[in-house]
């Protein structure tokens, strides 16, 4: 359960507010506990894909498909653009060797507060759903070794 003024925080954001970082990684943290990895993992793949309707983060992925493409790594590209709209001092993210089946990807400069497994799992689930929007069924694989330095390393392969 959430600290009364966490939860505050979180009701009060409305659909285009910021949530406090504190406050996503401990929502993180008590889903990741209450669903296990791959019901954690999942929920971050849907979450993903229904944001993709709403008004900020769609109008972001719409428009980044319609210049980098729609295929998997052109739709993690995107991701190089919208990320500063999802988490506001949050570090960035960089798309590496994207070709016809992988992307490797490498979220750097995270803050301390995103240094964080639940975190990293999320985010890997939301690269999955990435794919997905493309049409591809994709598993994301993620390297937390260098987490405690502000690097989550991802790997995105498809077939």
């Amino acid at each position: 359960s959430l600290p009364a003024q966490m939860q505050e925080s979180v009701n009060s954001a409305g659909l285009l507010g910021w949530i406090p970082v504190a406050s996503h990684v401990a929502l993180c943290r008590g889903w990741h506990e209450a669903l296990g990895d791959e019901g954690f993992r999942t929920l971050f793949r849907q979450a993903f894909l229904s944001s993709v309707n709403a008004p900020l983060l769609g109008a972001i992925v719409k428009g980044s498909l319609r210049v980098f493409g729609s295929t998997p790594s052109a739709a993690a590209r995107a991701w190089t653009v919208g990320w500063p709209y999802i988490f506001r001092h949050g570090g960035k993210v960089e798309v590496d060797n994207a070709g016809a089946t992988s992307a490797a990807i490498r979220v750097v400069e995270l803050p301390p507060e995103l240094q964080d497994l639940s975190f990293a799992l999320g985010v890997a689930g939301s690269f999955d759903g990435n794919a997905e929007l493309v049409g591809k069924e994709a598993r994301t694989s993620y390297d937390t070794s260098g987490l405690g330095d502000g690097v989550l390393t991802l790997s995105l392969e498809w077939a």
